[in-house]
């Protein structure tokens, strides 16, 4: 694991301790509820601006990334193109905390708030990409958690799978266990929809050749965060993109243009796990890594890019899993982006505050 570039003058580790707002990525969360709760993924659902009332005096308006809507379109569309419109409406109607409980049994340690925003990624505490990773693999490991007796929190992921003496004496037996958290059929469905985004919506430079993707993308509605969190049939790895310091807009850090979910995130998630299945190819030579057996899954330690103080960086973790069959490409849509809530982090990435934000202006 790398949390920085140079622990002596940046020991703050962000692959563990960097709470930041999610974005679009916490979609996931949201998808598979909607899945348990019996709404499928083929369901139509109206693309329009809405706006719910919290209290007599709060609001939560909704709107999508330069107000671009699509009338109708299915829940799989929606996670696709990361539609706020559809995911507020289906966030809200099968109930905020079902979410924030899902999302914790799934693998998140912080807490998750139970704010309507949360169905767009804006939650009161941020989350790391060390957890992320660990949630989505729960998805990739046919909706189990993967877990031992020497984890990094209750039931959580595993680092360290072996202790022993200097004379090799082990004095701790490493033991795999598994929790089944969601229903394996519900897992393989979302894993479905989870290819949407890589074959035609917000996350395609994530494509890998001969290889299925599944993830989300997430950008906070500042440019302040940009995520993208995936899995194929091996590794599950989460990069978040951003300053590690303090909040600073992206807005102009992409040739020109802002960092979504989609640029800087995915590329690099392409990026690493080119080299990463490279690597382990290479140590497996006997093994046919171009097909994989679905089923198969073991979770390894964290592997996160070296952040800097001056420019954006990313994080992530890594896990074997199996893959479910890729959906065809259709005509690329608009991207989408994610409320950030109202007050900026300081320093080291900080909670949001509130309902989070107006529900709109962030791809991804």
């Amino acid at each position: 694991m790398v949390g920085g570039n140079d622990y002596n003058t940046h020991p703050f580790n962000i692959a563990t301790d960097g709470h930041r707002q999610p974005g679009s990525s916490f979609k996931t969360f949201t998808l598979v509820e909607a899945l348990l709760r019996g709404i499928s993924s083929g369901s139509v659902w109206p693309s329009a601006p809405v706006t719910f009332h919290v209290s007599k005096k709060e609001l939560f308006p909704v709107h999508n990334f330069e107000d671009s809507y699509l009338g109708s379109v299915s829940l799989a569309n929606a996670f696709a193109y990361s539609d706020n419109s559809v995911f507020a409406r289906v966030g809200v109607s099968i109930g905020t905390h079902r979410i924030a409980r899902l999302a914790n049994k799934m693998g998140l340690h912080t807490p998750v708030s139970t704010n309507l925003a949360i169905t767009l990624g804006a939650l009161k505490e941020g989350v790391n990409p060390l957890e992320m990773a660990y949630a989505y693999s729960t998805i990739a490991n046919d909706g189990k958690r993967v877990t031992s007796n020497l984890p990094a929190w209750k039931n959580g992921p595993v680092a360290v799978e072996d202790v022993r003496q200097a004379n090799g004496h082990r004095l701790i037996k490493y033991k795999r266990k598994t929790i089944q958290v969601i229903p394996t059929a519900i897992a393989e469905e979302a894993k479905q929809v989870m290819t949407g985004p890589v074959t035609h919506g917000t996350a395609t430079a994530a494509q890998l050749p001969n290889d299925v993707v599944y993830g989300k993308t997430g950008t906070t509605e500042n440019y302040g965060d940009a995520w993208f969190v995936g899995f194929d049939s091996r590794y599950t790895v989460a990069v978040w993109v951003g300053y590690p310091d303090r909040l600073v807009p992206m807005k102009t850090q992409y040739r020109g243009g802002p960092v979504e979910g989609g640029t800087y995130p995915a590329e690099i998630w392409h990026d690493f796990m080119v080299q990463a299945l490279s690597i382990l190819d290479a140590r497996n030579p006997k093994k046919d890594q171009t097909s994989p057996v679905p089923g198969q899954g073991s979770t390894t330690a964290p592997i996160t890019p070296a952040p800097s103080s001056t420019a954006p960086t990313g994080g992530g973790t890594t896990t074997p899993q199996a893959p479910a069959d890729q959906q065809p490409q259709t005509k690329k849509q608009p991207t989408q982006q994610t409320p950030q809530q109202q007050t900026p982090p300081a320093q080291t990435p900080a909670p949001g505050t509130g309902n989070g934000g107006t529900g709109g202006a962030s791809p991804g």
